[in-house]
């Protein structure tokens, strides 16, 4: 085990610049340049982090792509297309699922994946919860148990 402090990464200011300017649309009610900025956000992250895949470093790097993901799938959820925002809550809990799972990474990478996979069901519970799809919640919540117990199982042995 490595003696070196893991340091927090600051965000990417050009990331940030578009989740502002995402949140200043959405709060003026123009939903469609909030969803713009927001895919922008999202394709910034999904760039982020995978260079800090590739370079095994900024493990925070799945949050910012998490974050980006739960903004744009609350545009989506406002216009009332609940098609999309399921779609886009799935790609980010996939994605933490695809990173806990790879053994290549560091533990605390994995560890990272884990936290946001958690964030993620939230998200999905919430969105199922809002459309009253209780066997959907149901499902998530028995998924999320099996995939958690999986990891900490891996992690610990």
């Amino acid at each position: 085990m490595s003696n070196t402090a893991i340091t927090p990464i600051k965000p990417n200011p050009l990331w940030e610049m578009y989740i502002q300017q995402g949140n200043t649309h959405m709060r003026d009610g123009l939903s469609s340049k909030a969803k713009a900025a927001y895919i922008q956000a999202m394709e910034i992250a999904e760039n982020i982090l995978e260079d800090a895949l590739k370079k095994q470093d900024n493990m925070d790097a799945i949050h910012g792509f998490v974050i980006s993901c739960q903004y744009l799938a609350e545009v989506y959820y406002v216009k009332g297309l609940g098609n999309e925002t399921e779609r886009i809550l799935h790609r980010a809990r996939n994605k933490t699922l695809k990173l806990m799972a790879e053994d290549s990474l560091s533990v605390e990478f994995r560890k990272e994946a884990f936290q946001a996979f958690h964030i993620t069901n939230m998200e999905i519970v919430s969105f199922y919860r809002s459309c009253r799809c209780h066997d959907l919640v149901t499902d998530i919540l028995r998924e999320s148990k099996l995939h958690s117990q999986k990891f900490l199982h891996e992690i610990n042995h």
